[in-house]
């Protein structure tokens, strides 16, 4: 041990030694001035032989800490001791993908899960110009939690020059010097351009997932040999066999990503982690559904949905729409391009799934997606489950990115219908989450389907976004039809408050406290969030006895004006006001700019509290009180969860 127990390095306690390998020893800290465990890495100083090393080591470990993402270890400091550079890192508990690899092969799905987030790490990294180099299953860790996490960027250049090696499990490391010719990497994992001594860039991160990916669904190396030079040869020279004639069932879809990662040419690659994430995240989402998502059944829930939307399958319960639903069927039959808008909360969404798409006439196929940050890999998404899975489709919904693929994908799912609608929900995703080039582009993509290619295309926004459509000329057709969706009120809200539990057999104990109900909305702009999240609560204390929703339990709830106040205060109270800064957190990093919804991975939104664990704590009580909504996409063994602002 260089240090010993009870030692102090800058401000932090040494506490125990917790691993030692090539690159220095690892130990557990306490950092008093925040009161957490961390992980100190000491590097050996023949990893800082010289200035030039050890400030090359810095600029990349600091470089490193600017990431700020789940699947990349946090960095918390960086520094020198005695000579000896220093990073202080998250503390993990779990082990790496190599330790796990000794038990055997993974379950396909929890392979390419691994591998999905190792990639959406590596993709961050690419995003801000930093390329790993020395990606291997020693190198990608599997938290107790499920958690994904690459680790050591930027520490193989303090490694030294390949001079012998093996290929056995010790994984001997070759590092690229200043000096041009010299390897970088870990052999196995090296990429061809590597090999020959050239720069690394992203797409070297990626034939390394590639090999990676390969070694956990097949069990073995993908590129081996006796020595050395033996596997640096196989890397330039030979495609790895096949994984569809290993044991084991792999799908062709899985097949051609990894051929893809391993391209011999940097350019018959995926360009980046992030385009290896999106990918695999289209493969996941082709298995069958009870593999694909997991998703554990939900309990029945009410007539009334709350603060949620309605879906098509509560389409015998939404009231109130009628004549809105049957007059926009009429501009759909004859139109190819519309918008429907409206204010926020007039309840757009629930309209378009419970109200459009649910009375779609006979031959009419229908696809509905929302933008997002990535509206083509939403479109592909949505069309996962309405097109064949054989693998020419696959092979195109992995490059929906083309605009020429895309406009042919689509044409592949109208050519099955008598007429094709495509609905994009929450449109003005594509304006608050999205770079002008991505706008323009896809803006494309949808007048080109609305013109050519024989599509109604129907985008439902925000009205104050509608704007923003004026700017993109293949949406000028939007202008000239439009259909706004304004607040429900009158009879028509009295509906949509009684209709659902008089179909359930239920009744309001006396008209009185219906037209109290009413009343207390007249004229809000959030009329119909406050009322169904009222009645809602309301159903949840009805009288199931005499099947009634009772006025004591309206007056328990605090009324349709205290209901949600009253909800949100007993949450906040169950949480600790002193936790108040960390729910702020939350809720800012769930809202863009332009106040609308953001969706974010949950470890993702917990990185931006420094006490991670209360963040949890707190994000899980809200998700509980339902002031924020969850959605979850896993297996057993690895969540995987975004939250988004109800």
């Amino acid at each position: 041990m260089t240090l010993a127990i009870d030692a102090r390095l800058g401000p932090y306690e040494i506490q125990d030694l917790i691993g030692t390998g090539g690159m220095g020893e690892v130990y557990r800290a306490h950092d008093p001035r925040l009161s957490r465990a961390v992980a100190v890495k000491l590097i050996t100083a023949e990893g800082a032989s010289s200035p030039e090393r050890l400030h090359r080591f810095e600029t990349e470990a600091r470089a490193a800490a600017q990431l700020a993402h789940p699947n990349v270890v946090t960095v918390f400091d960086v520094g020198t001791h005695d000579g000896h550079p220093y990073l202080v890192l998250e503390l993990l508990e779990g082990q790496t993908l190599r330790e796990t690899l000794r038990g055997g092969i993974p379950p396909l799905r929890q392979a390419l899960t691994w591998m999905l987030e190792a990639a959406r790490g590596l993709g961050a990294a690419h995003e801000r110009g930093i390329v790993h180099r020395d990606f291997k299953p020693e190198n990608v860790f599997l938290t107790k939690e499920g958690r994904v996490k690459v680790l050591d960027f930027g520490l193989a250049k303090l490694q030294e020059p390949l001079v012998s090696g093996n290929s056995d499990t010790s994984s001997p490391t070759a590092t690229k010097d200043t000096s041009p010719g010299v390897l970088l990497g870990t052999i196995g994992y090296m990429s061809p351009e590597q090999v020959k001594g050239e720069p690394a860039g992203a797409r070297t991160d990626v034939f390394a997932l590639g090999a990676v990916l390969y070694e956990l669904l097949s069990g073995r190396r993908a590129f081996g040999g006796q020595t050395a030079a033996e596997v640096l040869a196989s890397i330039l020279r030979d495609e790895p066999p096949s994984l569809m004639t290993l044991e084991g069932e792999i799908p062709a879809s899985v097949e051609t990503v990894v051929r893809r990662c391993l391209g011999k040419h940097p350019s018959e690659r995926f360009s980046s982690g992030n385009e290896v994430a999106v990918a695999l995240e289209t493969v996941l989402a082709s298995f069958e559904p009870s593999r694909a998502t997991g998703v554990h059944p939900m309990e029945p829930r009410g007539p009334y949905p709350g603060l949620s939307s309605f879906t098509e399958a509560d389409a015998e319960r939404f009231f109130g729409r009628e004549t809105e639903v049957e007059s926009l069927w009429e501009k759909l039959r004859q139109r190819r391009l519309l918008a429907l808008i409206g204010p926020s909360g007039a309840g757009k969404t629930s309209f378009v799934r419970a109200g459009i798409l649910a009375s779609r006439p006979t031959g009419w196929g229908a696809v509905v997606a929302t933008p997002g940050a990535a509206p083509m890999r939403a479109l592909a998404q949505a069309l996962i489950g309405a097109l064949p899975s054989d693998p020419d489709t696959l092979r195109d919904l992995l490059a929906f990115d083309d605009a020429e693929v895309a406009f042919r994908v689509m044409q592949k799912w109208r050519q099955g219908h008598l007429e094709g609608l495509l609905v994009l929900d929450q449109f003005e995703e594509l304006f608050t989450l999205n770079p002008p080039e991505v706008q323009a582009a896809f803006t494309e993509l949808l007048g080109r389907l609305a013109r050519e290619g024989d599509v109604h295309v129907l985008l439902s926004l925000r009205d104050d976004f509608l704007i923003r459509c004026h700017d993109h000329a293949p949406l000028a057709p939007v202008f000239q039809n439009l259909t706004p969706l304004t607040s429900l009120g009158g009879e028509d809200l009295r509906r949509a408050l009684v209709e659902p539990a008089k179909k359930e057999g239920y009744a309001f104990e006396d008209e009185a406290l219906v037209e109290e109900m009413l009343q207390a909305v007249e004229g809000a702009r959030g009329a119909l969030p406050l009322l169904a999240f009222a009645v809602a609560r309301l159903w949840e204390k009805r009288d199931r006895d005499n099947k009634l929703l009772p006025r004591k339990a309206y007056e328990q709830i605090g009324g349709v004006a205290g209901a949600l106040a009253q909800h949100a205060e007993q949450t906040l109270e169950r949480i600790g006001f002193e936790r108040e800064p960390i729910v702020r957190e939350l809720f800012r990093n769930l809202v863009t700019a332009q106040w609308t919804r953001a969706v974010v991975e949950r470890e993702q939104l917990l990185s931006v509290v420094p006490d991670r664990e209360a963040a949890g704590q707190v994000l899980d009580e809200l998700i509980g009180a339902r002031l924020l909504t969850s959605y979850e996409v896993r297996d057993a063994a690895h969540p995987a969860s975004g939250s988004s602002p109800s």
